[in-house]
């Protein structure tokens, strides 16, 4: 509801909590990187979406979400890096 409501702020708070009881759901950590991403705390989604790769490597999301963050941060090294291992993967 609060992702409906563009209330970023509680809808991260919520999806904390249920991360607390189920911390290796990849669908709550994407959207607490969403509600990140939104809020501009792109440092912070950044660690949510390496999270994700802890528990599963082949997540195309959190790959393609990671890509884009490292860009706005201006981690170029980090972003191009990521982009060639999905050219090798062969993901588009």
């Amino acid at each position: 509801i609060y992702l409906q409501k563009s209330d970023f702020f509680n809808a991260g708070e919520s999806l904390k909590i249920l991360l607390r009881q189920q911390p290796t759901n990849e669908k709550y950590i994407d959207l607490l990187g969403v509600t990140l991403i939104k809020q501009q705390k792109f440092d912070q989604a950044i660690k949510y979406y390496e999270d994700i790769f802890q528990v599963n490597p082949q997540n195309i999301t959190a790959l393609k979400r990671l890509v884009g963050l490292f860009g706005k941060t201006g981690d170029f090294q980090k972003a191009n890096k990521l982009m060639e291992a999905m050219v090798q993967k062969k993901i588009s």
